[in-house]
């Protein structure tokens, strides 16, 4: 399982498509902290909504992750052609057939592929979270003394951020597994991070209903309250990993029968 992972990440880093992808994703990334440190300068900063959300007086290299892990909306949107790469584009191409033709378990392989949709995207996230924070850093300081507690202060919402995002990966790779389409892929998988928040807002704009409860079980939602950790009871830390949880053993059985049943053409 191993040399697979290896040599799926080689055949994936190496590719053109995910360099392009890299290439976007960094260039994105890199015009989003200009923006931020930019209006630090210019004193403009208290008009972000993170900056309202956290009741922040000033932006500097210590309240960046929190600034960050307040729109991981951007990750799950850059993440999806990453699930693209590593599943669909085998489907298409035909190379999951030889594949499976020279031996290799059904289970096995779908193992290697949800792994390495987990691994990827925990790494990117921790580069899209303290990457920010440490070029910040350079141009604004730090602005507190860096402690236990503070690191404490950021693991805790980035961890459990980092469950629910891969989650929401778990979810994806379902998707690619029974749809097998690119262009299908990708559509369930932006209808599934961006309606239901959209819907939620909706019908509180209107007031049409009340589906607090249910958006206690969505997995985007969480996301963002995953970023508000130190207001979170541990009863509402319990809930969201359950809910990650949850989804997480639903999508794998859902990803797992369709598979073993899957012809593969």
């Amino acid at each position: 399982m191993f040399n697979m992972i290896k040599a799926d990440i080689k055949r994936i880093f190496t590719s053109k498509g995910f360099l392009i992808w890299l290439a976007i994703w960094l260039g994105y990334s890199l015009f989003n902290f200009m923006s931020v440190n930019s209006a630090v300068n210019s004193g403009h900063i208290a008009n972000f909504v993170a900056v309202q959300n956290f009741g922040f007086t000033e932006v500097n290299g210590s309240v960046m992750p929190l600034f960050q892990m307040s729109d991981p909306l951007t990750v799950v949107v850059f993440l999806t052609p990453l699930i693209l790469t590593v599943i669909s584009i085998d489907f298409s191409s035909g190379t999951i057939k030889n594949t499976l033709s020279v031996g290799v378990p059904r289970l096995r392989y779908f193992g290697v592929k949800l792994i390495l949709v987990w691994i990827i995207s925990f790494i990117l996230h921790l580069f899209d979270v303290f990457g920010g924070t440490v070029l910040l850093t350079l141009t604004q300081g730090f602005g507190a003394d860096f402690t236990f507690e503070w690191l404490i202060s950021i693991l805790q919402p980035f961890l459990l951020q980092s469950f629910i995002l891969l989650s929401i990966m778990s979810v994806g790779v379902c998707f690619a597994f029974m749809i097998k389409k690119t262009a299908g892929v990708l559509g369930a998988f932006i209808a599934l991070t961006a309606a239901p928040p959209m819907i939620f807002m909706m019908f509180n704009f209107w007031q049409i209903g009340n589906l607090e409860w249910l958006s206690q079980f969505e997995l985007t939602t969480r996301l963002l309250a995953s970023a508000h950790f130190s207001s979170l009871s541990s009863g509402d830390v319990f809930q969201i990993v359950m809910v990650g949880v949850g989804w997480q053993v639903i999508s794998i059985w859902v990803s797992m029968v369709l598979f073993k049943k899957a012809e593969i053409k």
